[in-house]
């Protein structure tokens, strides 16, 4: 009886151990080879992993303003400078050939001589214009007239080296040797580029800044026409010039005069109402007093500015007259300063050396200059 207790109690144990040795391999998901358990893998250090960095996005550059176009400036205004003479008698009479102080004998070669002294004036001006007052002829046909005068063609070259770009041909002189003689000076004139109106033909000089100045010329002196009827024709040739600046141009009155006639003062005030800008009068040995009217420049005479008619000239008094031109931004012209240059026609007492110069401010002689040019 005891051992079938015995027996009974062992059994029961075993199974016990059998179900306790069951229960504690439940929970393993694989078993080593030696019997010993193997770790499970152990989760890592929240700390020793890198945290993952959101990569920013990329900020969009800004879409740049376009540049503006700079504002341009408008045009400002120019001024021009337009420097008028009185006669220039380029010659000598045509029985003084190579006579001790006559103008070809004292110029000789030296073309650059006689206008050498007036060059702070000529060639620092826009335009320069005179009368010219004889004919570059070798030849030609004499006419009647007890007093010619004239030189070779190559004294054109005096006026392109004194920088003087245009010249009148109406006068009573420029035809002492005929039509030949005439056509001569023109070709003179043509050689050396310089521009010249006569009463057949009006000229236009276009300035190396732009600005066009048309000149119309007539001469009442000895050709027994009517001034008033050379005047008409004058205005009809103004009419048809496309310029900026116009001059009109007359050689009228008697020489030894000191002021105008009525007749010339009604032709100038007609030329200036038919749309002359500025007109030059000469012939008169001695200068005129200059008017103005309407606004405008009326220079009846500047007397002789070179004249190599007489080795002792008696009228010594002459000037320049610079006239100042505004054209502005809208290609509108008016006129500016009016400036008067009182000069001599010789540097020497009582001899003509040709070359004329300007007189010394407040000296006697600009005075006196300026008294006989008196504004009006």
């Amino acid at each position: 009886m005891k051992k079938m207790l015995f027996a009974i109690i062992l059994l029961i144990g075993g199974l016990v151990c059998l179900s306790v040795n069951q229960h504690a391999g439940a929970g393993d998901t694989s078993l080593g080879g030696s019997g010993q358990e193997t770790a499970a893998p152990q989760s890592p250090d929240p700390s020793s992993v890198p945290a993952m960095t959101a990569t920013p996005a990329p900020t969009p550059s800004p879409t740049p303003e376009p540049t503006p176009e700079p504002t341009p400036e408008p045009p400002k205004e120019e001024t021009y400078t337009i420097t008028l003479g009185g006669n220039a008698m380029l010659a000598q009479y045509s029985e003084w050939t190579d006579m001790p102080g006559s103008f070809t004998v004292v110029v000789g070669q030296n073309y650059a001589y006689p206008f050498s002294k007036l060059q702070k004036y000529l060639a620092n001006d826009d335009f320069s214009f005179v009368n010219l007052e004889n004919p570059f002829t070798n030849g030609g046909t004499p006419s009647d007239k007890k007093y010619k005068f004239k030189a070779g063609p190559e004294y054109a070259k005096v006026l392109t080296s004194g920088s003087i770009e245009g010249v009148a041909l109406t006068n009573n002189h420029t035809k002492d040797f005929g039509e030949d003689g005439y056509a001569d000076t023109k070709k003179a004139l043509d050689a050396e580029k310089v521009l010249y109106a006569d009463e057949a033909n009006p000229m236009v000089y276009q300035t190396a800044r732009g600005l066009k100045i048309g000149v119309v010329a007539f001469n009442d002196v000895g050709n027994y026409q009517n001034l008033n009827t050379l005047a008409d024709k004058a205005v009809e040739q103004m009419k048809g010039l496309d310029v900026g600046l116009k001059i009109a141009y007359m050689h009228c009155g008697v020489d030894t005069n000191d002021t105008p006639s009525q007749q010339q003062i009604d032709v100038a005030h007609k030329l200036i109402d038919a749309g002359a800008d500025i007109v030059l009068g000469s012939h008169s040995l001695r200068p005129y007093p200059i008017e103005f009217y309407k606004g405008k420049p009326i220079i009846y005479s500047l007397a002789n500015l070179c004249y190599g008619g007489h080795t002792e000239p008696k009228d010594v008094d002459t000037a320049l007259v610079q006239q100042k031109v505004i054209v502005g931004s809208d290609g509108s012209v008016k006129l500016g300063d009016t400036i008067i240059i009182p000069c001599a026609i010789t540097g020497k007492k009582g001899i003509n050396d040709y070359c004329p110069y300007p007189y010394e401010e407040n000296s006697e002689g600009y005075k006196r200059v300026l008294e006989s040019l008196k504004i009006k």
